[in-house]
């Protein structure tokens, strides 16, 4: 009879342990939510203050890199994220998120991943105990990294063992269906759903690719101003999306009448007007995915 090899990850990782959050509290909070048309929640946010110096622990391989390694413990979530208030990795550095059968749950973060603000998320990271590693080749200047809290996913992540999103309702047509989504099949590729970090929250918007009228295939991206209403600055630098199964960043930074003006060379909010009537004037934010497929940029008004 073949054995078959169980993967262990050391016993001398250290745990970073946070607390579940009161599910019963979290249930009546989004049923109110919901009435008032709020952004659609599935996280709640937990403190960690993690970095190399404070948290996990070093080795070095055979091969002299270095390597730490983090155990982070959320009972009970579907998905943690990871947010990185600083993210800065070089040359061949990885950092690599797993479960505790070894298996990524994550795409392997390089020095490709860092932005120009320094700050990051890995995004719903399936489980609730998760494994980050990260690997600094011999001689490669050191990471700083600084993952100041998590967001702990409670519904509606896409986890295949865990209840679904919302489902359509039965007068709506399915673009996945035939023959009644048929007409749609170009259009639906163009439709994205963002995660939204929102101050100690996270949760779910959505939106569409759409054309100008220069028809020049310039990609736009329209999706709900209430998705970023509430959101800083710095939260908008750490939201994220898929668009053909392909992780992005959002960068986006707010420039409405009403709120402080905060400049920036590249990032800029834009309130599209829509219509004449003032209260859809101020119904959407107009996004600019970049040609890279990187990230969403928002465009000046």
């Amino acid at each position: 009879m073949s054995s078959i090899n169980k993967f262990e990850f050391s016993k001398d990782i250290p745990v970073r342990s946070v607390e579940a959050p009161d599910r019963a509290q979290l249930a009546e909070e989004d049923a109110l939510r919901d009435r008032q048309g709020l952004l659609y929640r599935i996280a709640v946010a937990r403190l960690t203050n993690v970095n190399t110096s404070n948290s996990g622990i070093w080795s070095t391989l055979s091969n002299g890199d270095r390597q730490w390694q983090l155990i982070v413990n959320a009972p009970g979530a579907e998905a943690i994220s990871f947010l990185f208030e600083t993210f800065k990795i070089y040359g061949g550095t990885t950092l690599r998120i797993q479960n505790m059968k070894g298996q990524d749950v994550h795409a392997i973060m390089t020095a490709a991943d860092v932005q120009e603000h320094f700050r990051q998320n890995a995004a719903l990271c399936f489980g609730d105990k998760l494994v980050l590693t990260l690997t600094e080749p011999k001689y490669t200047t050191p990471s700083v990294i600084d993952m100041d809290r998590i967001m702990y996913n409670y519904r509606s992540t896409g986890n295949p063992s865990a209840q679904k999103i919302n489902e359509s309702d039965p007068c709506e047509v399915n673009v996945n269906c035939t023959p009644v989504g048929d007409p749609w099949q170009d259009e639906k590729r163009g439709v994205a759903r963002l995660y939204v970090v929102e101050g100690a929250q996270a949760g779910w918007c959505s939106g569409t690719l759409i054309n100008n009228t220069a028809a020049d295939c310039k990609p736009y991206f329209l999706t709900a101003l209430h998705c970023g209403v509430n959101a800083t600055t710095a939260n908008m630098t750490q939201w994220s999306s898929t668009l053909d199964m392909k992780h992005l960043l959002v960068r986006i930074q707010q420039r409405l009448d009403h709120w402080p003006v905060i400049s920036s060379p590249d990032v800029y909010a834009l309130l599209i007007q829509v219509m004449a009537e003032e209260t859809l004037a101020r119904t959407f934010y107009s996004l600019k995915w970049e040609q890279q497929v990187t990230k969403l940029q928002l465009l000046h008004s």
